[in-house]
């Protein structure tokens, strides 16, 4: 049977992937594609607001284990879905987890960006099964101190909850970044769509 889980990111409306030094949120996908080679059945994509420089290193949040880990770098422009079709050689379900077609109100159209692993996380075990599948992506020289995410004089908390979809298939995995704000704090929804056999 096949399962739909989405993750759904909601972070601090002001930060972007702008690439202007603010602190960035966004979310990943590890996928496989529908082919017997091998160098394409451990691919890794983001699913971003805004487009990021190749070359880009970004932090994996594990949130089971309340870590920052470095790195996953940017290794392509935006990719369209001819392109992951052809060149990557996914199959038409999982384009539409990058693509976010599962979603009738997703937020916006996910600019999708090949992401390979570096430093720590090249052997790095998630705390749970669903963290190696996908999770949070935040700005390379965030810190974690005392639970709360820290970028140069920004502090974000970060909240986890799992609600369960019905007819048993899957669930929703929703993190929550805010940053205080002395208007409020305002958010914006990233959503990570999975789509499992």
């Amino acid at each position: 049977m096949r399962a739909h889980i989405f993750l759904v990111i909601l972070m601090s409306y002001t930060t972007a992937f702008a690439g202007d030094g603010r602190l960035e949120f966004g979310g990943w996908r590890n996928v496989r594609a529908d082919s017997d080679d091998a160098s394409l059945q451990d691919l890794t994509f983001a699913m971003l607001p805004s487009e990021v420089r190749v070359g880009t290193r970004l932090l994996a949040y594990d949130h089971s284990k309340r870590r920052l880990v470095c790195c996953f770098q940017v290794m392509s422009s935006v990719l369209h879905e001819d392109v992951l079709r052809k060149k990557y050689q996914l199959p038409e379900v999982r384009i539409t987890d990058l693509t976010n077609g599962w979603s009738e109100t997703k937020p916006y159209a996910p600019l999708i960006q090949q992401l390979r692993r570096v430093g720590d996380l090249v052997n790095y075990k998630f705390g749970s099964d669903s963290g190696s599948l996908g999770g949070l992506l935040t700005s390379y020289g965030a810190t974690l101190v005392n639970g709360k995410l820290r970028y140069e004089k920004s502090s974000f908390t970060v909240t986890r909850k799992i609600d369960a979809l019905g007819g048993d298939d899957g669930a929703i995995e929703t993190f929550v970044v805010t940053q205080a704000d002395p208007k409020g704090v305002s958010g914006k929804r990233i959503e990570v769509p999975y789509g499992t056999w």
